[in-house]
């Protein structure tokens, strides 16, 4: 998870590290968040007295779409903007499945296999699949009806 309320760029540099540590020791699927206030948690209650949640309505609660999509990232970090946070977000992901297919090459035929295959084993080999097929995902067909 990033954007925490007090993470700093040297944060997101940690994050990073343990994104290619991942990736090196051969984790094959990455889930990776960006921070989001939910009611009820203590941070959410101190965002909203600080004045960054003003007003609880539906363009908070339709703001949460950026779980699913990252063009709708929300930064509620002090010293990291909105566009950065994205960057990092896409950056990470980039790097991670990067570096996974340089440090254990086959994965690419695997990959392809269960892509063209009966059986996904990974967000990003559903994902692929999903796009080639021209579904649309579960979530942006709710944001739509919603």
């Amino acid at each position: 998870v990033m954007g925490f309320p007090k993470d700093i760029h040297a944060d997101i540099r940690q994050t990073f590290k343990f994104i290619v540590g991942l990736a090196r020791i051969g984790v094959h699927d990455l889930s990776h968040f960006i921070f989001t206030p939910y009611p009820g948690s203590e941070l959410f209650q101190q965002l909203r007295e600080s004045g960054k949640i003003p007003v609880l309505d539906e363009h908070y609660f339709l703001g949460l779409r950026g779980l699913a999509d990252p063009l709708k990232t929300v930064s509620y970090a002090e010293n990291i903007v909105s566009c950065q946070l994205f960057v990092y977000r896409i950056a990470s992901l980039t790097c991670f499945y990067l570096l996974m297919f340089l440090f254990r090459p086959w994965r690419v035929f695997k990959v392809l296999r269960n892509v063209f295959g009966e059986k996904q084993e990974s967000r990003m080999e559903m994902a692929i699949r999903n796009i080639l097929l021209g579904k649309k995902s579960t979530t942006s067909i709710l944001y739509r009806k919603g």
